[in-house]
């Protein structure tokens, strides 16, 4: 667990790798170090849930890549005038 959160930290920075990746390194490191039977995780897995995270960051991936957040962003700052207490009402 500890490498892992190392690794979210160094990951961009210092490894030049996407954080999703090691989330994935860590996932199966847990896996390989704990010695659980991989048949059973599956099994157990509320895929509902994972299914659900992978399509929000699809989402919002997307969102981001295409500039619609920074025009949602600039909208409420226009709205707001700038004024961050009435932003975040």
């Amino acid at each position: 667990m500890i490498l892992t959160i190392i690794g979210f930290i160094l990951a961009d920075s210092v490894f030049g790798i996407p954080i999703g990746v090691v989330a994935i390194i860590g996932g199966i490191l847990a896996i390989v170090l704990t010695q659980s039977d991989e048949h059973r995780l599956l099994r157990e897995l509320n895929w509902d849930t994972l299914l659900f995270f992978a399509g929000l960051f699809i989402l919002v991936g997307t969102l981001e890549a295409t500039g619609i957040l920074d025009d949602i962003a600039h909208s409420l700052t226009a709205i707001s005038g700038g004024d961050i207490i009435i932003a975040g009402d």
